[in-house]
């Protein structure tokens, strides 16, 4: 069973996803064994690829078959009082409800993955996962509450990889402001990005593109 989910997750860490139906079979496989021995510590992360794997194949509207293996898998990871990964499971769930345009649901998915400490949940956050949350509030014209939860998962941390997930962030809210017209306060966010960018990358103009696009809609705008 272990052979045939480590196959199964080495089809799917295929960066093109020529294999899923190969992904799907392997996983399926160790899923039946770890199911029929009782083998839950096992069978969780095997429901986790199968969701994903399911992910991948789907038609990019109808994910129940990978919400319905990160359920189960959230159940196991329940009974185990495994709590980093049910967060994990919620958030999956959240960002495809959010796909499929279930906005209310998947803001009940993301909520339920925020620890009482709301503002150091959300800079935990992968930046897609904060992505999608915020486009809930945005799908449902909350655009407030959409900003809030960007502007709270601003870190201020000087890592590399911080840096770039907070330039990501400022660039979402100066895409926000720019949609609602408020020209000045979207080109405000899009330069502090780009300081951002160019502490990390220099001028590295394939980088930063997006965001001078960006920053001349803004000004052109203003």
């Amino acid at each position: 069973a272990t052979i045939q989910h480590a196959i199964g997750s080495a089809y799917l860490a295929d960066s093109n996803y020529t294999d899923i139906g190969k992904a799907i079979a392997s996983l399926k496989k160790a899923e039946r064994i770890f199911q029929s021995l009782g083998e839950d510590g096992y069978l969780a992360p095997t429901l986790v690829s199968l969701g994903l794997a399911y992910q991948q194949e789907s038609n990019l509207t109808d994910y129940s078959k990978s919400l319905s293996y990160y359920d189960e898998a959230e159940v196991i990871y329940s009974k185990t009082d495994d709590l980093k990964n049910v967060t994990v499971s919620k958030r999956h769930q959240g960002s495809l409800l959010y796909k499929m345009k279930k906005f209310n649901e998947a803001i009940n998915a993301f909520r339920s993955s925020l620890s009482d400490n709301e503002i150091e949940s959300l800079q935990d956050f992968a930046f897609f996962d904060l992505e999608y949350f915020a486009g809930c509030y945005m799908g449902l014209g909350q655009n407030y509450l959409a900003k809030r939860i960007l502007q709270s998962a601003i870190t201020d941390s000087k890592s590399r990889s911080t840096k770039l997930r907070n330039s990501r962030i400022l660039n979402s809210l100066g895409i926000i402001e720019l949609k609602l017209g408020y020209n000045k306060k979207a080109s405000s966010y899009f330069q502090q990005a780009l300081v951002l960018q160019r502490e990390i990358f220099g001028e590295d103009k394939v980088e930063l593109s997006l965001l001078y696009h960006n920053l001349g809609m803004a000004e052109e705008n203003s």
